[in-house]
């Protein structure tokens, strides 16, 4: 999570995805891997708007400062 906030992400939610068909564990010496993190992590408020024209996904952006709007609308140009 360090790099993320190094490279001037915003981690938006962290899910942990419970692999109900993980790898099963044969040699009884370490854990098994049975769990994946997913992290949503952005890098400004027109990121997930911008991704989701590019992928012609259909979306609705909702933010409360008005300088973060135009970032955003310029960024979708």
């Amino acid at each position: 999570m360090i790099v993320f906030k190094q490279l001037d992400f915003k981690i938006n939610n962290i899910i942990t995805w419970y692999k109900t068909n993980a790898m099963p564990n044969m040699t009884r010496r370490v854990f098994t891997h049975s769990t994946e993190f997913v992290v949503w992590a952005v890098k400004g408020s027109g990121t997930t708007t911008f991704v989701a024209k590019k992928y012609s996904r259909e979306w609705i952006g909702i933010e409360q400062n008005k300088e973060y709007v135009k970032i955003a609308k310029k960024r979708m140009e």
